[in-house]
C-alpha cells in the first residue's frame, strides 16, 4: 500500500522538514510496493561514476582531435581525367603564384611534381627559376611564363597556399585553380591606406622593443615607422619610386634621427633608425638564396643572393646619404631600459603591427602572436648558452615544426603566414643579440656597420633549413612533408 503524497506545503518549509527530507519522502513514496527493501543494518547504496576504459578514452580522443584539425580534402577525379594542355597551364599558373610569394625553387618544383602525380600519369617536365618557369607535359605543348611580381602580404599568401593544397590532394579543378590563382592576385588590401602605415608603425615599436627598449625612443620608433610605412604605400602608386624605395625610405629616417629624433630620444642613431629599417632589409631573399645554394639549386641561390645584396647596398647609400646631408648628433648616454617584461609586450606588439601592415587572413591574429612567441622566446632561452649568431638560427628551427604542425588546426592561418612572421620577429631579436646596439653607440656608420645582419639572416636560413630537412626525416609521407612547408 502506498504512502499518500502530501499536497500541501508546510507553513514553515525550513522549520517543518528540512527541503532533502522531504525529497527523500516523496521519493520513497512514489516506489512500488514489490520493491526490495533494504535490511535496515544494510548500509545504503551509493553513486559510482562510470569509467572510460582504455578503448573509449582512445575513440573520444580521435574525435576530439578530428573536431579541432582542418579536413583532408579528397580528389574530384581520377588522374588522367582533364588534358595535358589543362595541366600543364595549371601547374605553370600555380608554379608562379608560389615563386612570387617567396618560396624556394626547389620547394616549387617538389610540389609542383606531387600536384602533376593527382592528376595525370603521363612525363612531366619541369624547369624553375625564381622568375621563369617552363613545364611540359608528355606531349603538349612547352608552357613557359615569367613574372616581375613579388608580394609579401599575408592574406595574398595565404590564399595561394591553400589553393596548393587543395591541389595537391586532387581536390581541385584545373580550371578553377587557374581562376582562384588569378583571383588571390588581385585580392585587395583588408585594410586602406591610413591603417596599413598605423601596422607599420607598430611593427616598427615592436621591432624597437626588441632592438633598444627605452621609453624615451618609443615615439621616434612610430614617428619613422609611420614614415617608411606611408613611402611603401606611395611607391606602388609610382612606379618610378619603387626600385629606390629603400633608399629614399633610409634617407628620410636618417635626416629626421641625425637632426630631430636622435637627440630628443636621448640615444645614438643607429639605436633610432635601426628598427624602422627593419621592414627594407631583404632577408627574405636572402634567407630563400641560402636555403636554394645548399639545396643545390645554384642558379636561383646566387641570383637571390645578388639580388639582396644590391638591396642592401641601396639601403646602406640612403643611411650614408642623410648623415653626409646633415651630419652626425651629439653622443648621447644610454636611456634606462624597460624591464625584461618588454619581450613579451614586444611580440604581441610586433604580431598587431604585421597583422595590419602586412594584410593577415582573418582570425589569424592569435596564431601570429603565438608563432612569432616560439621563435622569440626560443631564440631569447638559447643566447644563455649557445653563441649569439646562432641564437637566430634555433628559434627558426624551432618555427619550422611548430609552424606545419600549428598550420593544421581549423581557423590556423597556412604554414606560409606563421613562418613569415616568424621570420620578421627573428631579425630584429638576431640583431640585438649580435650586440648591434654596441656598435650604435660609437656613431660610427659605414658598409661594416651592416655586417652583421648578413650573419643574423644566413643563421636564420640555415636555422629553416635544419628544421625543414630534420622535419622531412621525420615524416613517413612524402607528400605531407613537400605539402607543409611553404615558405623559408
Amino acid at each position: 500500500m502506498t504512502t499518500p503524497r502530501p499536497t500541501t506545503r508546510p507553513r514553515s518549509w525550513g522549520a517543518a522538514i528540512d527541503e532533502t527530507e522531504a525529497h527523500k519522502a516523496w521519493a520513497l513514496a512514489e516506489e512500488p510496493d514489490d520493491l526490495p527493501q533494504t535490511a535496515p543494518d544494510e548500509s545504503p547504496r551509493r553513486f559510482t561514476m562510470p569509467v572510460m576504459t582504455i578503448a573509449e578514452t582512445r575513440n573520444w580522443t580521435q574525435r576530439l582531435w578530428r573536431a579541432v584539425r582542418k579536413e583532408s580534402p579528397s580528389a574530384v577525379a581520377p588522374r588522367d581525367t582533364y588534358s595535358n594542355d589543362e595541366i600543364a597551364v595549371m601547374l605553370r599558373t600555380l608554379g608562379m603564384a608560389m615563386l612570387e610569394v617567396g618560396q624556394p625553387v626547389n620547394i616549387v618544383g617538389s610540389r609542383l611534381l606531387t600536384i602533376a602525380s593527382r592528376y595525370t600519369t603521363s612525363a612531366v617536365r619541369l624547369a624553375v627559376l625564381p622568375t621563369v618557369i617552363i613545364v611540359k607535359v608528355d606531349t603538349a605543348g612547352t608552357k613557359v611564363d615569367q613574372t616581375d611580381r613579388a608580394t609579401v602580404r599575408f592574406d595574398q599568401a595565404g590564399k595561394i597556399a591553400a589553393i596548393v593544397e587543395l591541389a595537391e590532394a586532387g581536390a581541385i579543378a584545373p580550371d578553377d585553380a587557374v581562376a582562384q590563382v588569378s583571383a588571390a592576385r588581385e585580392l585587395p588590401r583588408r585594410f586602406g591606406p591610413v591603417t596599413t602605415v598605423f601596422g607599420n608603425a607598430l611593427a616598427t615599436i615592436g621591432f624597437g622593443m626588441m632592438l633598444n627598449p627605452t621609453w624615451a625612443a618609443l615615439p621616434a620608433y612610430a614617428l619613422l615607422g609611420a614614415v617608411v610605412g606611408s613611402v611603401l604605400v606611395i611607391a606602388p602608386r609610382l612606379p618610378g619610386l619603387v626600385a629606390i624605395q629603400a633608399t629614399v625610405s633610409a634617407l628620410l629616417v636618417t635626416v629626421l634621427a641625425a637632426g630631430f629624433l636622435a637627440d630628443v630620444a636621448g640615444d645614438g642613431i643607429l639605436r633610432i633608425i635601426a628598427p624602422p629599417l627593419i621592414a627594407l632589409l631583404p632577408g627574405f631573399s636572402l634567407t630563400t638564396g641560402a636555403i636554394e645554394l645548399a639545396s643545390g639549386q645554384m642558379i636561383a641561390g646566387a641570383s637571390r643572393l645578388v639580388y639582396g645584396v644590391a638591396q642592401v647596398m641601396l639601403l646602406t647609400g640612403g643611411v650614408l646619404l642623410g648623415v653626409r646631408l646633415v651630419g652626425l648628433p651629439t653622443p648621447q648616454h644610454e636611456s634606462a631600459l624597460m624591464g625584461e617584461w618588454s619581450l613579451y609586450a614586444a611580440i604581441v606588439v610586433m604580431a598587431l603591427g604585421m597583422y595590419l601592415y602586412l594584410s593577415a587572413p582573418r582570425g589569424s591574429l592569435i596564431w601570429l602572436v603565438v608563432g612569432l612567441g616560439v621563435a622569440l622566446i626560443t631564440q631569447n632561452l638559447s643566447s644563455a648558452f649557445l653563441d649569439e649568431a646562432m641564437s637566430g638560427a634555433v628559434g627558426a628551427f624551432v618555427s619550422v615544426p611548430f609552424a606545419i604542425f600549428a598550420s593544421g588546426f581549423r581557423g590556423a592561418p597556412p604554414t606560409t603566414v606563421m613562418l613569415l612572421t616568424a621570420y620578421w620577429g627573428l631579425v630584429p631579436g638576431s640583431l640585438s643579440f649580435m650586440n648591434f646596439a654596441k656598435r650604435a653607440t660609437s656613431n660610427v656608420i659605414d658598409v661594416n656597420t651592416f655586417q652583421g645582419t648578413g650573419t643574423a639572416v644566413f643563421g636564420i636560413a640555415l636555422g629553416m633549413l635544419i628544421g625543414y630537412s630534420v622535419f622531412l626525416m621525420f615524416t613517413s609521407s612524402r607528400h605531407r612533408g613537400s605539402a607543409a612547408f611553404q615558405a623559408a
